[in-house]
């Protein structure tokens, strides 16, 4: 399947954001851009890092953001 296909992520009522076997962000949803009040200059600037430290500030215990099990 093509998830990367913009018709099929775009309508989701789900926000959605694919990131590839890097863990690197490659695509995303409107509806995810509005969960996380992300602005899509952010998103464009594809620097993950920022994006990481933007979303973690909306979280009460912003460290759990980041752990991977």
């Amino acid at each position: 399947m093509d998830y990367l296909n913009k018709g099929k992520i775009q309508p989701n009522a789900a926000g959605i954001l694919v990131v590839d076997s890097n863990r690197t962000m490659v695509s995303l949803n409107r509806n995810f851009l509005d969960l996380w009040s992300l602005s899509k200059h952010l998103f464009m600037s594809r620097d993950d890092e920022q994006v990481l430290k933007f979303v973690s500030k909306q979280f009460e215990y912003p460290k759990s953001f980041f752990f991977i099990g």
